[in-house]
């Protein structure tokens, strides 16, 4: 999903209140996981990039060196 819209319009608490819902249900975190990224990330230059970082994100948060 994407979420577009003016500054100020509320995107980011949006997905910080789907995070929490998520991360605080047991029965949705066990069907989801949440990949956050900074606001403003320039690293991101290709679509790769993005996987790359996801997968970076995914090891950092669950410990595991599968995902390097």
């Amino acid at each position: 999903y994407v979420f577009i819209g003016p500054r100020g319009v509320g995107k980011t608490h949006f997905l910080s209140l789907l995070v929490h819902r998520i991360e605080s249900s047991q029965t949705l975190s066990e069907k989801f996981t949440v990949v956050r990224f900074a606001e403003e990330t320039h690293r991101l230059l290709s679509f790769a990039d993005f996987l790359l970082r996801i997968c970076e994100i995914l090891a950092q948060a669950n410990g595991d060196s599968e995902w390097h």
